[in-house]
């Protein structure tokens, strides 16, 4: 790899690559579809307990 390709690809502010933003978007996908379950399941256990 060429210095210049290497200072590059070491920038903070590069752009993201897209392999990069769909595993952001699944991991947080991810985690809201675990909130969500959590909430519902906490929310079906106190309707139980009115």
């Amino acid at each position: 790899m060429k210095n210049a390709e290497l200072q590059k690809r070491l920038r903070k502010d590069r752009p993201m690559i897209s392999i990069y933003q769909a595993l952001m978007l699944a991991y947080i996908g991810q985690g809201l579809r675990q909130d969500l379950a959590r909430l519902e399941d906490r929310l079906w256990k106190n309707s139980w307990k009115a």
